[in-house]
């Protein structure tokens, strides 16, 4: 059962690595599209993305710069694309596969959960575009 848990949250934690870095790649050439740049900066909301980075290219992409998407960067958008604490939980979590039985796994797998439902709730709520009553 603790494998099993363990082997869903470093599923889910590799797939936020792959993510994020692909996000913040696409920050670092310049141009993003919408779902990199909503999820970077927790903005669901395309009028106000237009607002604070310009309107969208032909295809969809936006011209960005690293420090525009800091700048104008919700909490939301922290907590979804935080470049290092996803690969801490998933070195912590592929560690744990070595001693299933340690105390410490049980820890690392808690933690892990909770932090990932925190992730998981900060999308749903940037996705939902109702971000300012959960988290303003």
């Amino acid at each position: 059962m603790v494998a099993m848990v363990l082997g869903f949250l470093a599923l889910f934690y590799a797939g936020a690595v792959v993510m994020t870095g692909f996000a913040w790649l696409s920050a670092w050439r310049g141009i993003v599209g919408y779902r990199a740049l909503r999820d970077l900066t927790g903005i669901a909301d395309r009028a106000v993305l237009r607002r604070f980075f310009g309107p969208a290219l032909a295809n969809g992409s936006y011209r960005v710069s690293v420090s525009a998407i800091l700048r104008h960067r919700r909490r939301v958008g922290l907590i979804m694309t935080d470049a290092p604490v996803h690969p801490f939980f998933l070195l912590s979590l592929l560690l744990c596969f070595a001693d299933l039985a340690a105390p410490a796994t049980l820890a690392v797998a808690c933690v892990a959960a909770l932090h990932a439902a925190v992730v998981a709730a900060a999308a749903l709520v940037v996705i939902i575009g109702q971000r300012q009553v959960i988290l303003p």
